[in-house]
């Protein structure tokens, strides 16, 4: 395992492939807590202590590191994080709809289209060659 596996995976051993398919939301759900708090949900001294934290801890509250994030956005995370696999959002387009949806109404329209294709690209509904390259959801303009 290399040191940066553990900050967006959960383990996916001895799932099955219903629950594997859940890991991948909360890996997911991992990107876009960190594209909007700035940080990873989790940090420790090494791979082993953020896997652990992944397991039997909540993350903090995005508002932690981003008092102005938008609070649709980070109701959206909440589900994609959640410990129990049942909890999470069933499928990849679950999630990416309730994310646009919650940035339509957090960001202005101009902003709107530009992440609405990063998070196309993102959850796999679009070539990655649309997604910007500079976007940066720690600046809400």
């Amino acid at each position: 395992m290399r040191a940066r596996d553990g900050v967006q995976r959960q383990p996916k051993l001895g799932q099955s492939p219903r629950f594997a398919r859940r890991s991948d939301i909360y890996s997911l759900g991992c990107v876009l807590y960190e594209m909007v708090a700035g940080r990873p949900p989790f940090s420790g001294s090494n791979a082993i202590s953020v896997l652990h934290l992944h397991l039997v801890a909540d993350p903090p509250p995005v508002t932690d590191a981003r008092p102005d994030a938008p609070s649709r956005l980070v109701s959206v995370l909440a589900p994609a994080l959640a410990k129990t696999p049942d909890d999470r959002y069933a499928t990849a387009l679950e999630f990416r709809s309730a994310a646009i949806e919650a940035w339509s109404h957090s960001v202005g329209l101009a902003d709107y289209d530009a992440v609405s294709v990063y998070l196309k690209a993102l959850l796999g509904k679009s070539s990655a060659a649309e997604a910007p390259t500079d976007f940066d959801a720690t600046q809400w303009g």
